[in-house]
């Protein structure tokens, strides 16, 4: 038995350690890595206080002034990986109140099985907190479902010390009689097995999902939330057959918005007009700048001229706190259809030379390549 509980410290003590290095070493998530080294260092207290020691007699109250808090800990660094920010008020107090009549029954002399059980029902019922929390993520990896079930595990062995123990021991059993068994041997053995997988998995998700939220910081454009220049041109790589259209559109005299009404609502333009882009549902992206481009599959090019008409139309409309309204943002554009065997850099520059066209024939307008398929104009919006 003293060999086992030695080995609970050593892992708590070692995940704690791991954890901690993690939560140092992360940008994303940390939250949930600092969660983690809380509850496996309070764990690994726990464990270390009443295996070393505590004689009998204190066992319990070391054990409640650790297992809750570490419960808790625990339960937090689910929530934070998961980012669910729902409170479980009702549960969180009738946890505590389980704690309080811990207590109250260690300091009324009650048998070690009426101290315990409201304890270890505690520590069920933040499993299945965790738990719930998982279910109501609805992500439904292989690592998800496996931590859901270490989660389901380890709260089951809380719930069968919490109502089999009185069951199966006398009521006046000690701690030692207790826990000296063959039944709560293989519990504390189950209970390790499941935490170990439990730390694992929730730390392989944590920077999983760190990784993840750097793809996505290294393929898109902060302000804007579209895709980079080099996330496009890899996209276009890999999807653009020779019959899609690209579409370029550069707003016009926008550095006299950030001259005249400062970069904040520059920025606020930028964002807006990314707004109108991401509503058409198509692949976006900004090139740099106040330039920015589409990519509109199948070969249409009136479905593509309508579009960069209705985004140069909706982009009028826009009004602006801090731009005055007779002071219009408008945006030129230029569409190239991709021609068979021509490669993105060539469909680029014909797209451009298009986009500089409307922009000398007076901005706030769509102008075709002159060697993309014939079109029949719809007419401006407005």
């Amino acid at each position: 038995m003293v060999g086992v509980g030695y080995i609970h410290v050593g892992v708590y003590v070692a995940f704690a350690i791991i954890c901690g290095a993690i939560w140092l070493a992360l940008h994303q998530r940390r939250a949930a890595a600092g969660w983690l080294v809380c509850a496996t260092g309070i764990a690994g207290l726990e464990s270390f206080l009443i295996t070393a020691i505590a004689p009998e007699r204190e066992v319990m109250i070391y054990m409640i002034a650790t297992l809750p808090v570490a419960i808790i800990c625990f339960c937090n660094a689910v929530a934070a990986f998961l980012q669910d920010r729902h409170h479980y008020t009702d549960l969180r107090a009738i946890m505590a109140v389980l704690t309080g009549f811990s207590v109250f029954q260690y300091f009324q002399g009650a048998p070690y099985l009426s101290q315990n059980s409201p304890l270890q029902l505690v520590c069920a019922l933040g499993m299945a907190e965790s738990a719930w929390r998982m279910f109501r993520a609805r992500r439904e990896s292989q690592l998800n479902i496996a931590l859901a079930i270490c989660i389901v595990g380890t709260g089951s062995v809380f719930a069968l010390r919490a109502f089999a123990y009185p069951i199966i021991f006398p009521t006046d059993a000690t701690y030692e009689t207790v826990n000296g068994s063959v039944f709560a041997d293989r519990l504390l053995a189950l209970k390790l097995i499941c935490i170990i997988g439990i730390v694992m998995l929730l730390v392989f998700r944590i920077v999983e999902a760190n990784f993840a939220a750097y793809r996505t910081v290294a393929k898109t454009d902060g302000l804007t939330g579209l895709l980079n220049r080099s996330a496009f041109e890899h996209y276009i790589g890999i999807k653009c057959r020779s019959d899609d259209i690209l579409i370029l559109c550069d707003l016009d005299h926008f550095k006299q918005v950030n001259d005249l009404f400062g970069h904040l609502t520059g920025d606020d333009v930028l964002r807006r007009f990314a707004q109108l882009l991401i509503n058409t549902g198509l692949p976006t992206c900004r090139f740099g700048g106040e330039e920015f481009a589409l990519l509109v599959p199948g070969g249409d090019i009136d479905k593509a001229y309508h579009i960069a008409e209705q985004l140069r139309y909706e982009l009028l409309q826009q009004s602006y706190p801090d731009i005055p309204p007779h002071h219009r943002i408008s945006a030129s554009f230029g569409i190239a259809a991709a021609l068979k065997g021509e490669i993105f850099s060539d469909t680029f520059r014909r797209a451009d030379q298009s986009l500089y066209c409307a922009k000398r024939k007076g901005r706030n307008r769509v102008e075709v390549a002159t060697d993309s398929p014939v079109h029949s104009p719809l007419g401006q919006v407005a």
